[in-house]
């Protein structure tokens, strides 16, 4: 961690020590003195104009090292923070069984599983869970094809129970969902399927968290751009909701504007073929964020488009995936691959993109199995930290749990 340099002493030199320095001066050779006090006014300014210091990474768990027993390996999704302060994931598969499961990271980093599931269950990667009072929705896949919509709660005991919700198994209403439900402003959850509905080019989807019940109030065109939703929703402050649809080898990704009532527009179509890496956010200007292929862009509430930084496979990371905002007001990421060691990167960027930081070089040696391959985006605790998982990595080759002061 870097210290806090301070030139001042908390106190004032007093009078009479400031004189014998002087007269010291005087009394010595002029010049040298005189050199010596310009060389320290010099270093002084020098170290107080210095740019911020990279951030803080601490390694909070390792996957497969002992400390906790089957706790799993390779995690591929991004962590959430409950209601009840604790953090929680999914997608590693136990060491022992073999059985994906979901774990819970105290605020002392003290890890456990919550959850597991039937091994021919697949938690997919990069579909966060929703914490909805106390409980967490999720989807899961079983035997490669069917999903489901779930619960998970709590007993009093601290027990987990898992409730079904729903199954997307016809092709006439929508299957495939992509990412995870949002919490909409009406106190439904909201999401989208890949493949089905009316037109066979997906469907959005609505639940009512209290009845569970299940409606698909949208259809997606049968042929791209338009088709195809991949990415979860995002509830504007306009009201609507804005998503990613699928690219394809003869037309590129779009964002698509959906109202509450489930009507479709483009919002903005990609120039080539990458579509969105991962869901927008907007940010406490009004305006849109998200990468796509390796760009990290930004997109006003008028549509107008204008890039923040292109990535290569360099020192600053390539494979972006969705950004988060500070407190501080700039965006923060991960790339799951380059940087100075090519495990991937953390990195800060205004939203003018005027400033962009390389915070951490995952397995760069600067810190101890600190990891390799971040996964899905960094979560903003309540601690104004970040957190995220490495896939692999770490002192037991198996992932990690990371935090970033920035």
């Amino acid at each position: 961690m870097t210290e806090k340099f301070s030139p001042l002493s908390d106190r004032a030199p007093k009078r009479s020590t400031a004189r014998n320095a002087f007269a010291f001066a005087e009394g010595s050779d002029h010049k040298f003195f005189k050199s010596l006090l310009l060389s320290s006014a010099f270093l002084l300014v020098f170290l107080c104009a210095q740019p911020k210091a990279f951030g803080q990474v601490t390694i909070l768990h390792n996957f497969g090292d002992g400390t906790v027993i089957n706790d799993g390996h390779y995690p591929s999704t991004g962590l959430v923070q409950a209601s009840d302060g604790n953090f929680y994931g999914s997608g590693v598969i136990t060491g022992t069984t073999k059985q994906p499961a979901v774990y819970q990271m105290t605020t002392a980093s003290t890890v456990t599983l919550v959850k597991l599931f039937a091994r021919n269950v697949v938690l997919p990667a990069f579909y966060p869970l929703l914490d909805y009072k106390g409980k967490l929705i999720g989807i899961a896949y079983t035997n490669g094809s069917v999903a489901t919509l779930y619960a998970l709660t709590e007993s009093a005991k601290g027990t987990w129970s898992r409730t079904n919700w729903y199954t997307f198994s016809t092709s006439s209403a929508g299957i495939g969902p992509r990412g995870t439900p949002i919490l909409g402003a009406n106190g439904d959850l909201y999401g989208v399927t890949l493949y089905g509905g009316k037109n066979g080019g997906g469907t959005a989807y609505k639940v009512n968290p209290t009845t569970h019940s299940l409606t698909f109030f949208s259809n997606f065109p049968s042929r791209a751009p338009a088709a195809n939703p991949v990415t979860s929703l995002l509830s504007a402050a306009d009201g609507n909701f804005y998503g990613g649809t699928l690219a394809s080898i003869n037309s590129s990704g779009e964002i698509f504007k959906m109202t509450p009532a489930g009507k479709l527009s483009t919002f903005y179509t990609f120039t080539g073929t990458p579509g969105l890496n991962g869901p927008l956010i907007q940010g406490t200007d009004g305006n849109f964020y998200g990468a796509t292929g390796n760009t990290l862009f930004k997109l006003t509430p008028g549509a107008s488009f204008s890039v923040l930084h292109t990535f290569g496979l360099g020192t600053d990371g390539a494979g972006p995936g969705s950004v988060t905002q500070g407190s501080n007001g700039n965006l923060y990421g991960l790339c799951s691959v380059g940087g100075t060691a090519g495990y991937g990167t953390i990195f800060e960027i205004s939203t003018d993109g005027s400033s962009y930081t390389v915070l951490h070089n995952f397995g760069d040696g600067s810190i101890q199995n600190d990891g390799q391959y971040p996964q899905d985006r960094l979560l903003l605790g309540g601690d104004k930290n970040f957190y995220g998982v490495t896939q692999s990595g770490g002192s037991a080759g198996y992932g990690t749990i990371f935090r970033v002061s920035p």
